[in-house]
């Protein structure tokens, strides 16, 4: 009986969703359902035995047992570099185009697998384009509750992600930062979720934390993965001799990784025949790729490491480059790099120029570098004095274009040449599908700019990389700034700009905490709908999110809403989910409500969600107190949406 009952229920929250029994936007009339749920147990979400140092497919022995393989979706996959932005709908503004990472379980760094970090620069390096420490109180849990929901939960998700906003919310399921109880399954599942979304700086640290709690083989054969990623090697093969004595006891892929760690270590100490041992070794345990072998081999020999024409390049494949001494020479494809490996290489000094940029703007694509990183990779590229006079019209490779003019931006001091570079770089960094991460970048420049009548024109491109980076006192400055000045002439387009002043409504839905004049800059809003420049698609989203965020809307919004052709297309969470979501926000199970995010949004994120999962995700997210991130999905899925001026 409770089975069917259970069915019944969830049909009848998907009826609503597929069916459009809505609550947003005031198109209709409101239907309240009250259902009383059945609990959903979170044991459910673990799944015994994952291996988070599963092989992959073509290593040189069978190992024991393989680690089930995740699958993305067809639409989240993308070979290669990112296509041209989508011009099919004016306005829009593409943010993340699907990066070209498939997903797959946590795999040996030595097996040729994995995935890396962003968000370590000292305090007040730059703007952090994701998420702050502070940002992210601990989840609430049962004090009996060890963590291991998180196993399940690891062995799900698809990542990296293209979402900023669902990047915070893994963070939040993965914090390690209070081991507490945890287990050091538990512990092993978090780290590897962060590895595999390339945040190995926060995996490291949490990682580093919990062996001071239980010093466990296991956490320390993670350590030793991670300290390789970050770049310690001195600790990297500390941890390789810890685990020498207990290397029986530990399962085949981490054996096979640390005698392959083994060899690395001895290589980059100067010893290169101890690659040509390990990699002896570890052929006859097995569990390593062919590739790795090879690379192994081929430092003992002198040589660089060659890469296979399949398959991942991992860290480890990079680290033995960098042994090799002729990682500056190499020219492998990014589109193969783990997103670890893309952060290694994107920090690397050791890298080419345009590898190093190449990596680094992928990482940060996939939300692995922060904005404030991806900026100081720029800063540290080389141009001549002539390149950097000559911004835009200079004649340098494609991938070092955004480069050149980010730095020319940072050494010019004029404020008109300044903006226009500023806008230079925006305008090609949207092309490539990298906007609101380069824009973040910016900040520090665009905070310098002082709001005068000569650079008027550029008050809304201004408030854009402000709001972008979460600069939003400054963002409010410039608006603040906007009445009085006036658009300037050196720009073409000054004279056609929108008022600036609607821009204030994205900025209180991105700004959380209170504020008493939120919600003032609607009737801007409205001017602007009115005039027609929102999208169809864009009038709906902003008539969901203003609603889920209980704004007091004008309700010549709401009417414009209701004449516009309401969205046909939008990712809908499968039957069952929404009303697991809803018993979670009843019983304010924060931990439950962030896991089911992923599966409410889809994989392309708050951009890419129906309104009715975009809706019920950001109300979910406010109810059980998580008011940052359901403000962080509300943003996401504005911005790319929101109507420019012909500056922008």
């Amino acid at each position: 009986m409770i089975r069917p009952c259970r069915r019944f229920f969830d049909l009848c929250a998907d009826f609503r969703a597929r069916h459009e029994f809505r609550r947003y936007a005031g198109l209709g009339t409101l239907v309240a359902t009250a259902v009383a749920m059945l609990p959903v147990s979170t044991d459910a979400l673990a799944q015994s035995g994952w291996n988070p140092f599963g092989d992959q497919q073509g290593v040189s022995a069978p190992p024991a047992r393989k680690a089930p393989r995740a699958t993305v979706p067809d639409s989240a996959r993308v070979p290669g570099s990112p296509g041209p932005p989508d011009d099919s709908m004016p306005g829009r503004w593409p943010n993340n185009p699907p990066g070209p990472f498939p997903s797959s379980p946590i795999p040996s760094i030595a097996a040729g697998g994995g995935y890396a970090p962003p968000y370590g620069p000292a305090a007040g390096s730059g703007p952090r384009d994701v998420v702050e420490k502070s940002d992210l109180p601990p989840l609430e849990a049962s004090p009996a509750d060890d963590g291991s929901a998180l196993v399940g939960i690891a062995r799900e998700l698809q990542v990296p992600f293209r979402s900023i906003a669902q990047s915070r919310l893994m963070l939040r399921l993965a914090d390690l930062t209070e081991p507490g109880a945890m287990s050091a399954e538990a512990a092993v599942a978090r780290a590897a979720m962060l590895y595999k979304a390339g945040r190995t700086v926060e995996a490291d640290a949490g990682v580093t934390a919990y062996l001071q709690k239980d010093p466990a083989p296991i956490m320390t054969a993670m350590s030793m993965r991670l300290a390789l990623s970050v770049g310690d090697r001195d600790r990297a093969c500390a941890n390789v001799q810890t685990l020498i004595p207990v290397l029986a006891d530990l399962p085949a892929a981490v054996k096979a990784e640390t005698m392959a760690m083994q060899g690395y270590c001895g290589a980059a100490a100067g010893n290169p025949a101890a690659a040509g041992l390990a990699a002896q070794l570890a052929r006859e345990q097995g569990g390593i790729s062919d590739a790795t072998l090879s690379a192994l081999e081929a430092i003992a020999a002198g040589d660089a490491p060659a890469i296979a024409a399949t398959g991942r390049i991992t860290v480890f494949d990079w680290r033995l480059a960098e042994a090799s001494g002729k990682a500056d020479s190499l020219t492998w494809p990014v589109d193969r790099f783990e997103p670890a490996a893309l952060r290694a290489v994107g920090m690397s000094a050791a890298a080419s120029p345009a590898l190093r940029v190449a990596a680094a703007e992928a990482a940060a694509r996939i939300h692995a570098l922060d904005p404030a990183e991806l900026a100081d990779v720029y800063r540290q590229q080389q141009f001549s004095a002539a390149e950097l006079a000559q911004g835009p019209a200079a004649k340098v490779d494609g991938l070092m274009r955004r480069a050149l003019l980010f730095k020319a931006a940072e050494a010019d001091r004029t404020p008109l040449k300044r903006t226009r570079l500023v806008r230079a770089a925006l305008d090609d960094a949207r092309r490539a599908g990298l906007y609101r991460q380069v824009a973040a970048a910016l900040v520090r420049i665009v905070e310098e700019i002082r709001p005068v009548a000569e650079v008027g024109w550029f008050t809304e491109t201004a408030v854009e990389v402000m709001v972008a980076g979460g600069r939003f006192d400054v963002a409010r400055r410039w608006l603040d700034s906007a009445a009085v000045l006036s658009p300037g002439d050196g720009h073409p387009g000054s004279r056609a700009l929108l008022p600036p002043a609607y821009w204030g409504a994205l900025v209180d839905i991105a700004e959380p905490g209170p504020r008493p004049s939120r919600g003032a800059s609607l009737a801007s809003v409205e001017e602007v709908a009115l005039r027609g420049r929102f999208t169809p698609e864009g009038l709906h989203r902003l008539a969901t999110v203003l609603d889920a965020l209980d704004y007091h809307v004008p309700m010549r919004l709401w009417e414009a809403a209701s004449r516009a052709p309401q969205p046909t297309q939008g990712f809908l969470p499968a039957t069952g989910v929404l009303a697991e979501l809803q018993e979670a926000v009843r019983k304010r199970d924060t931990l439950q409500v962030t896991a089911l995010m992923f599966k409410v949004l889809g994989p392309d994120g708050p951009e890419g969600a129906h309104m009715i999962a975009l809706g019920d995700a950001v109300r979910a997210l406010r109810r059980v107190g998580l008011e940052v991130d359901a403000r962080a999905v509300a943003f996401e899925a504005l911005f790319g949406l929101w109507p420019r001026g012909s500056s922008s």
